[in-house]
């Protein structure tokens, strides 16, 4: 046990002369003449005692530099920091000790299994509060788990020249077994548009009616590709301009298929109507059936055979290596790791391998990312219970993988000296009082259109001051194309026509929506209107599926997307 004096120190500052924790700094700042002695401070390695010597005053308000005004704003920034951090986050910090990630949180809340992990008491809010809570306050701050694996890959390639001769025998048995690839093919585009089985007679009519409209467009001149991007209601291939790629007979429904191979290259057939809807189709290019008997395809056969040779050995050999290595470093050596002996075993057999970075569970690290992000995937699988994999298969390569370390996903302690944290935390804290002001505002502005509403006001006379955008027509199961068209469509049936909604909250904000009118159905220029709201929403949707893809990369990565606070809506 021993004494040490310490210079003068503030409240959020560091403690000179000694390594001191954020828990010591905070007991040790309150004591003073009255309380001058502390109780044992549990700094995370050591207990603590402190005792009060003095407290020097702080300088003058106008004695301050310009650089110490600018420490002092920070720190004040920091305190208000670490108080919403506490509050909001650290809250959620008994939850990660489970183990379980956020999304795993969520699953386990919803199917009752977390009642078993944590007291009752830790789940007395609403799943909808819950899992709010979890994306707002613990996702953006959570680090996900990390491991670094001992690989050994097996390279098809390697396996080429041990491969034995293929004989005639050898080439017509692969040939006959892959018939389809070598028959004649087309390369087709086609737009979309659906027509479900059990549609009325009436629906049937709009659609033929729509997908003729299409079609006229593109026999004058309008672009196959870009038409199918706009209209096509195969979302897979219409955010490719309708491309199908090449393929054979017995590849599409029947229908279509005889269409598509009665016409001739750069053709576009009439309406094709299968069990999906009604099609039009364009073929792009042909490719006549090819034999044996052209040397091209012997020696592209002799290839492919060649290939399906290596990768069978490539992956026996990768299966034998993991059979011998499961044996090998169930009973390490004394004092060894399961990693060490398997990298003993490893090069007793002859095998190089390789030690990986830290990585996630999208498997972004070498030598996964050359050959297959799924191998990466799989890899991470493997556990301190189970810390050897089997055969994972990579794209012509084969890994077996054994953990060499890994990290626990966890919350960060909050820190001032963690400036990133700090900052985050701050943007958070601004973001959500952007969104307590529109709210506010969003109030305020109902309250003022209703008493304009009802001093005889029109409408038309409000809308411009208080930023109320149009709303082209729609049903409930085509949705209007604007921000929040979920809130929209979900508040439009509880309005009368001319009156104004309660602010509706969004994540950003809120909406106002105010009903204009209700248009019966059959108005030809309605259903036109509704068809382009129609093709613009599958444009939106075909965007939405790749921007899931980004989605997933950013949370990886730690980084976020920006929004807008505020918005409304007439309709």
């Amino acid at each position: 046990m021993t004494a040490r004096a310490v210079g003068p120190f503030s409240k959020y500052g560091v403690v000179e002369g000694i390594k001191a924790s954020e828990r010591f700094t905070e007991a040790a700042y309150a004591l003073g003449p009255e309380n001058p002695f502390s109780g044992l401070i549990y700094d995370g390695n050591s207990y603590l005692v402190a005792c009060w010597v003095e407290t020097v005053p702080g300088a003058k308000a106008e004695s301050l530099t310009p650089e110490l005004r600018g420490k002092i704003k920070d720190a004040l920034l920091a305190a208000k920091a670490r108080a919403f951090y506490q509050q909001n986050v650290e809250s959620y910090r008994a939850f990660l000790r489970t183990g379980l990630s956020p999304d795993e949180l969520k699953t386990h809340l919803a199917d009752g299994s977390l009642k078993g992990l944590l007291p009752d008491a830790k789940l007395d809010m609403p799943p909808a509060e819950f899992n709010r809570g979890i994306d707002t306050y613990v996702r953006p701050y959570y680090v996900a788990p990390e491991k670094r694996v001992r690989v050994v890959a097996f390279e098809a390639a390697a396996y080429r020249d041990k491969i034995g001769d293929i004989t005639a025998a050898d080439l017509e048995a692969y040939y006959a077994d892959h018939k389809s690839d070598y028959e004649e093919q087309v390369k087709a585009s086609h737009i979309l548009v659906r027509v479900k089985e059990d549609a009325k007679d009436d629906e049937k009519a709009a659609a033929r009616t729509k997908a003729e409209g299409i079609r006229d467009r593109i026999v004058k001149g309008a672009d196959f590709a870009a038409v199918a991007r706009a209209e096509s209601e195969d979302t897979g291939s219409g955010f490719q301009g309708g491309d199908l790629g090449f393929f054979g007979r017995g590849k599409m429904v029947k229908p279509f298929e005889d269409a598509a191979f009665a016409l001739e290259k750069e053709a576009l057939s009439e309406l094709v109507e299968t069990p999906f809807g009604l099609h039009i189709i364009k073929v792009t290019d042909r490719k006549p059936a090819r034999t044996l008997d052209e040397a091209a395809v012997t020696e592209e056969v002799r290839g492919k055979v060649g290939d399906e040779r290596a990768k069978q050995l490539a992956m026996k050999a990768a299966g034998d290596f993991a059979y011998g290595v499961y044996e090998y470093t169930e009973e390490p050596g004394a004092g060894q790791s399961v990693a060490q002996a398997f990298g003993d075993y490893a090069t007793k057999d002859g095998r190089a391998f390789q030690d990986t970075g830290w990585f996630g569970q999208y498997g972004g690290v070498e030598p996964f990312l050359s050959a297959d992000l799924a191998a990466g995937r799989e890899a991470f699988k493997v556990s301190a219970k189970q810390p050897v994999s089997t055969v994972i298969e990579g794209d012509g390569r084969y890994f077996v993988v054994c953990l060499l370390d890994e990290k626990a996903g966890y919350l960060p302690e909050f820190s001032e000296q963690r400036q990133a944290l700090v900052t985050q935390v701050l943007g958070q804290m601004r973001n959500e009082e952007s969104v307590r002001v529109a709210r506010q505002k969003a109030r305020e502005a109902h309250a003022a259109i209703v008493a304009a509403l009802a001093e005889g006001k029109a409408f038309d006379t409000l809308k411009a001051a208080y930023r109320f955008g149009g709303v082209d027509a729609f049903t409930l199961k085509s949705p209007p194309r604007a921000a929040f068209s979920d809130v929209i469509v979900a508040t439009v049936p509880t309005l009368a026509v001319g009156t104004l909604s309660e602010p509706q909250e969004t994540p950003t904000g809120a909406v106002l929506v105010y009903l204009r009118e209700r248009v019966a159905p059959g108005d030809k220029a309605i259903q036109e209107k509704l068809a382009e709201t129609e093709a613009a929403l599958l444009r939106e949707k075909q965007q939405a599926a790749l921007q899931e893809f980004l989605k997933r990369l950013e949370e990886d990565s730690g980084t976020r997307l920006k929004e807008g606070v505020a918005g409304s809506a007439a309709l």
